[in-house]
């Protein structure tokens, strides 16, 4: 009786494991256990380098890495085996326990047997980061080469474009923040400002002119005010 008790239960665990593909649920974890005291149930696994969140396993990759093998990644009980699957319904067994990455998360899923035949069934992710094109739009200056940067990464430092009657301001993004999809960062520019002294030989004036450089449409203009002294002329 007690075996046909293990039997049916490591049965339905199979059945659950086969039926979550159909469904929306997901089955992350899945133990069958016997009567059996003489032989170790321990279906715990240990991912090196994976995170746990909730009841998913995480780990992340450099974008220039496209494939991962859980050959050293995955530890068990001595006496337990594990088997590794690219569907939730263990049915596509990956025997060389190595799989191919595309870019973003690439879901496996690790199959924990006990010696007494009891079962653990893990979900595993890894992602490999994207890349990202970072532009730079000068806005009239000098130009500056585009980025591909990684994800969850930081710009890499550019030097300030120049731009003729201008100063230049400030970026639009704030280059301590990582990365997360394309970008184009602008450029804000200050127009130049400067004095023009005139000479004007033994007239009455100021001879001062406060101007300004400024930006017309397409078109590079300075604008100078000057305040003027009349006197009368002598015939």
């Amino acid at each position: 009786m007690v075996f046909l008790f293990i039997t049916g239960m490591k049965k339905m665990c199979k059945l659950l494991l086969g039926l979550s593909a159909l469904f929306t649920f997901t089955l992350t974890s899945c133990e069958a256990t016997g009567g059996n005291n003489n032989k170790s149930g321990d279906t715990s696994v240990e991912l090196s380098g994976f995170e746990k969140t909730g009841d998913v396993y995480k780990t992340k990759v450099n974008n220039d890495v496209q494939s991962f093998s859980f050959i050293d990644k995955v530890s068990v009980s001595s006496n337990s085996t594990w088997k590794l699957y690219s569907d939730i319904s263990g049915t596509q067994e990956i025997v060389t326990k190595t799989i191919s990455l595309n870019i973003g998360d690439n879901q496996s899923y690790v199959l924990v047997t006990a010696p007494n035949g009891d079962l653990g069934f893990y979900s595993v992710v890894v992602r490999r980061l994207d890349l990202y094109t970072v532009s730079f739009n000068t806005r009239g200056g000098s130009s500056i080469e585009s980025q591909n940067v990684q994800e969850e990464s930081l710009i890499s430092p550019v030097a300030n474009p120049t731009k003729t009657g201008y100063a230049f301001d400030k970026w639009d993004y704030d280059f301590t923040e990582p990365v997360m999809k394309d970008l184009t960062i602008n450029a804000s520019w200050v127009a130049n400002s400067h004095t023009i002294t005139f000479d004007v030989n033994g007239g009455n004036g100021n001879n001062t002119r406060n101007c300004a450089t400024f930006c017309d449409g397409s078109s590079l203009k300075t604008r100078c005010t000057m305040l003027i002294m009349s006197s009368p002329c002598c015939s």
